[in-house]
């Protein structure tokens, strides 16, 4: 096999069609003068790529630019405008082994979509662009406040302590569309945010609030607490909870298959990108509300008589 595969792009220099190896000592910089392809030509794949890396969580490494095996080599990529495709530098698909370039060139197509907008500022225009979504959730729930209770620095939630593919790290955006992903991806948001949820400290807090109701589980008692504090209005509960809830509902009777709850109607990608984001609003609107202090209590604060 050779060290070098060849690949199909179209030629920033000529914008043409051509197949030429990705070996750098090939390529030119756009400081020179030749014939020869730019490093960082732009090299087109089908997004059906991802399916051997999302498979194995526990070998390679997937986030929202970057794919990894872990320990030996790293990849970055850009997203086309309908993420049907993506696209690498030419140069750097060189970084990886020839068996993994002999992969990646079953993929390798013309292009036939648009480069995203984040894809123009990273790649062509060397822009910063904001943290998408899911980093931004990441970054709030492991920065997630705790609340003070007699005295005590209490957790409301905290990050489980999952040592395999399912851990917070390996959490991304559904690629693909199937219905395996989609479920996978969504086993991945449950372990992580729904089961970070510490019943101990919620129940402590609704019985504080003298609203505690047994038999209640963690997000129904959460959602009588929020509604208890007479300067959160219940359009920003409904912020907070609404997307706990769906997450749980699509665990618990989509995934679960025994109480023939359909899986939703919209593209699966569609409907997994807006739930990160209605979560992304939920645990910021949560945060913000345990960082004002409403859920600290004095040991005589809120409690029974």
């Amino acid at each position: 096999m050779n060290k070098y595969q060849e690949f199909e792009f179209i030629d920033i220099k000529t914008n043409k069609l051509r197949e030429h190896t990705c070996n750098p000592d090939e390529l030119c910089s756009d400081f020179e003068t030749n014939d020869l392809p730019y490093t960082f030509n732009p090299v087109f794949f089908n997004k059906e790529v991802f399916s051997k890396y999302k498979m194995d969580r526990e070998k390679y490494y997937l986030d929202s630019h970057h794919i990894e095996e872990k320990n030996e080599w790293i990849l970055r990529y850009f997203k086309t405008d309908d993420e049907e495709q993506i696209f690498i530098q030419l140069q750097d698909l060189s970084f990886i082994p020839p068996k993994e370039q002999h992969y990646w060139k079953s993929f390798n197509e013309p292009p036939s979509s648009k480069m995203s907008y984040d894809a123009i500022k990273n790649f062509i225009l060397a822009e910063w662009t904001e943290p998408n979504e899911l980093i931004q959730l990441k970054n709030n729930l492991r920065n997630f406040p705790k609340c003070k209770i007699d005295g005590d620095e209490l957790n409301i939630w905290e990050e489980p302590p999952i040592e395999n593919q399912h851990n917070l790290d390996n959490l991304n955006y559904v690629k693909l569309g199937t219905k395996n992903e989609w479920e996978d991806e969504i086993q991945t948001l449950h372990l992580n945010v729904i089961a970070g949820f510490n019943t101990k400290t919620i129940k402590l807090i609704a019985r504080k609030m003298e609203c505690y109701e047994k038999g209640n589980g963690s997000l129904k008692l959460l959602t009588v607490c929020l509604n208890k504090l007479k300067d959160i209005p219940s359009s920003e509960v409904e912020q907070i909870m609404d997307p706990l809830f769906e997450l749980n509902y699509y665990r618990s009777k989509v995934i679960s298959h025994t109480t023939g709850e359909k899986y939703p109607e919209e593209n699966l990608q569609i409907n997994f990108k807006r739930l990160i984001k209605n979560l992304n609003t939920s645990i910021s609107f949560l945060s913000n509300i345990i960082k004002a202090g409403f859920f600290n209590f004095e040991e005589d604060d809120g409690s029974s008589d």
